[in-house]
């Protein structure tokens, strides 16, 4: 599938609306909650195989945070429950949107629900995740090597969020805009420890890279593949929320990192950059005043990026959209989706 944030904007929703869509259970006129299910059932019906519940910036850390900022109490359990309760909840939200297609198609739908597990810069409430930003201060962008924190906190951040995930039923681990060596290296001892207690456990990871070289705080991504080659949980990684002129580079760096022991991931953003002192609705920008790929064109290098880098699985991050999505499926014949390279 693609961008949920910009699918919401695109629906009326303003930014905050829009980032703090996956703490469902605050709106008690379920207003976001439909919102987010039509979108899934826009992409599905776009012809995604792969649907993402809406638990990207679901976190206990980001509750305690938010907590802070507002000046409403929140104490580390109910910061905990509230965890707990928005990736269900999300994951339940998507299951109901996939049901509701089934019965538009009559029959079963055949492709993985998966749920998305944003990277530890997603519990810092105004930092902006996609490595091409700009105007972002110091302490929101923390390009800094691990964030600055310890692995073991890392760790944790994934591992409670990730076990609930797969309580919830959640086909894979979709773990998204990492920007960090050791944070892929504290997703990699976290899968390896859930996998003695989830049989099948499959999970893909995805880095967001500034260049044609590194991911966003500075590592070689080719060393972030690499800490991730003999994790057996994790099936496929690759890039996402990163400029869609970058994918080829990175893609061909990632199959010589890892060979043919994982898919490859091409999930692109629209190449927009993201102004952080910008208003919502001016936030993204194109590079330089360039033009942006249209929905055909964005489809014909997804297909490049499987035909000539490998990727398995192809779609798009912020400012991408249905239209991408439908443009993409076009191309590909359902034989070839994500299915069967996740059986």
């Amino acid at each position: 599938d693609a961008g949920m944030g910009t699918a919401l904007g695109r629906l009326g929703f303003n930014g905050n609306q829009c980032w703090s869509a996956g703490r469902l259970g605050l709106y008690g006129d379920d207003e976001i909650r439909q919102a987010v299910r039509s979108v899934h059932i826009g992409f599905l019906r776009a012809g995604a195989d792969l649907i993402t519940a809406n638990s990207y910036a679901v976190s206990k850390r980001r509750e305690l945070a938010l907590a802070a900022e507002s000046g409403v109490p929140c104490s580390p359990e109910e910061a905990s429950a509230n965890e707990d309760r928005f990736i269900r909840g999300n994951i339940a939200v998507a299951r109901s949107a996939i049901k509701k297609y089934e019965v538009e198609i009559g029959r079963p739908f055949d492709g993985v629900l998966a749920a998305s597990m944003g990277c530890f810069g997603t519990s810092f409430p105004k930092r902006g995740e996609t490595a091409n930003r700009v105007n972002a201060s110091e302490d929101e962008a923390l390009r800094v090597p691990s964030y600055g924190v310890p692995q073991a906190e890392l760790e944790a951040f994934h591992r409670s969020r990730a076990a609930t995930a797969i309580d919830a039923g959640a086909d894979v681990l979709a773990f998204e805009t990492v920007p960090d060596l050791a944070e892929a290296r504290a997703i990699a001892s976290v899968l390896r420890g859930l996998e003695p207690t989830a049989p099948g456990l499959q999970a893909m990871v995805m880095f967001t890279c500034r260049d044609a070289e590194l991911v966003d705080n500075g590592d070689p991504f080719a060393e972030c593949c690499e800490a991730l080659a003999d994790c057996e949980p994790c099936v496929a990684l690759g890039v996402n929320c990163t400029e869609p002129r970058l994918v080829d580079g990175l893609l061909q760096q990632a199959k010589r990192a890892v060979g043919s022991s994982k898919l490859l991931i091409a999930k692109p953003n629209s190449g927009e950059v993201y102004d952080a002192t910008a208003t919502v609705g001016n936030d993204w920008r194109p590079p330089g005043g360039g033009a942006l790929a249209t929905p055909a064109e964005f489809g014909a290098m997804a297909a490049h990026w499987h035909a000539a880098c490998g990727a398995s699985f192809v779609g798009g991050c912020c400012r991408v959209g249905q239209a991408e999505v439908a443009a993409i499926r076009s191309l590909f014949p359902r034989a070839d989706g994500v299915v069967g390279a996740l059986a």
